[in-house]
């Protein structure tokens, strides 16, 4: 499949609501392909000392968004946290 554009959109989304799919709708119309770059339970217990919703069931609910092209487990690339990410890097 060829893709013309790509959007990229991280976060922890935790807890996610309705407020976080608006956010993707709008980032989906910029393009023909929509990823979420879902940040670990571990950057939410390093930023917000807990996790409400684990990893696996932020991704769930996520890639059954019909908008929602992709969702790959991701890390923000703080020079902390390259290490722990599981993201290919470039």
């Amino acid at each position: 499949m060829f893709v013309n554009k790509l959007t990229l959109v991280t976060g922890g989304f935790d807890p996610i609501h309705s407020g976080h799919i608006e956010y993707f709708k709008a980032a989906s119309e910029l393009s023909d392909f929509l990823v979420i770059g879902l940040n670990s339970d571990e950057w939410l217990i390093d930023k917000k000392k807990q996790a409400f919703q684990d990893w696996d069931e932020r991704s769930n609910i996520i890639k059954h968004l019909d908008m929602v092209s992709i969702c790959l487990l991701y890390t923000s690339p703080s020079p902390r946290d390259r290490t722990r990410s599981r993201m290919p890097s470039s």
